[in-house]
């Protein structure tokens, strides 16, 4: 029987996990980390640091926030870590590399049989192909995506960008009038039309609750930038009484990026009176901390 430690369990591919283990008679779940608990069959640890079980095995579906920590058992337990978490700067997976070549770590931007196939076949015809055709990678999801592009799109992208051997470069959409060159590796995304109208939900609740009377979400992936921008603050709000000003981006709510809108609404429906939400904030090219107390 192998014992899996599930991190990320309360969420929806940790949701789907702990449902396809019940039909496999060699595994069981024997715990789970989530900062946001729910009840089910095994006990959670809102934290890595919080976990005081024996396993065999921690796989991690949950987000770029938990890495260090998931790491720090790892050094502490010595048991295998599978990250199928994506999302990680250069800096997180530099750290990734460093740390396996002393820890038992297996990472893959995609777990799914068929993605492994294609990224496998890529390599083959890349190098036949490159000079001929030119290369672009179009991906759509739904507007709960976090992370954009996809790990799955860049797993592919770094393949073929490492098949060629010509320098190549990537282009994160396209604006203007250029002309398309050789060298370009065009990589675009997308969410779908049909879910707009849950993200303008979710949008207004989140507005309310901050105190925010105008403000969009951004995603800038030139730059890498996804976030709430802020136009306008209701006078007296949440917001406006924490000292945040107008033009400022908010990146991070608790832990969760903004561009997550599921996640953040969790966050804020669990919330009360008084209570106090710890924010990242972009203002003027500064990264600054922020703590909001909610007013109503």
């Amino acid at each position: 029987m192998v014992k899996i430690l599930l991190s990320g369990c309360c969420g929806k591919m940790g949701t789907v996990i702990s449902n396809l283990v019940n039909e496999f008679p060699n595994l069981e779940i024997i715990g789970g980390i989530d900062k946001f608990p729910q009840e089910l069959s095994y006990p959670i640890f809102k934290t890595p640091e919080e976990v005081n079980i024996e396993y065999d095995v921690l796989l991690d579906f949950s987000n770029v926030s938990t890495l260090h920590g998931l790491l720090k058992l790892t050094e502490k337990t010595k048991k295998p870590l599978v990250i199928c978490s994506t999302g990680y700067n250069q800096a997180d997976l530099d750290l990734i590399n460093e740390k396996s070549k002393t820890l038992p770590l297996f990472k893959s931007a995609n777990m799914s049989l068929g993605i492994n196939l294609i990224n496998s076949l890529l390599r083959k015809v890349t190098p036949l192909l490159y000079g001929n055709y030119d290369i672009e990678i179009i991906e759509k999801h739904h507007n709960q995506k976090l992370d954009s592009p996809s790990g799955t799109a860049l797993l592919l992208a770094d393949t073929i960008k490492d098949s060629i051997s010509e320098e190549t470069h990537y282009v994160h959409g396209r604006d203007g009038h250029k002309k398309r060159e050789k060298n370009e590796i065009g990589i675009y995304y997308g969410f779908q039309m049909t879910e707009l109208q849950d993200m303008i939900n979710s949008t207004n609740s989140f507005k309310k609750i901050m105190g925010i009377a105008e403000g969009r979400i951004i995603i800038d992936e030139g730059r890498g930038l996804n976030g709430f921008y802020i136009q306008e603050l209701v006078k007296e709000g949440s917001a406006y009484v924490a000292g945040v000003k107008p033009t400022d981006i908010i990146l991070e709510v608790d832990g969760y990026q903004v561009v997550d809108v599921e996640d953040v609404i969790t966050v804020l429906q669990g919330k009360r009176k008084d209570d106090i939400l710890h924010c990242k904030i972009l203002r003027q090219g500064n990264m600054k901390e922020v703590d909001i107390k909610i007013i109503s």
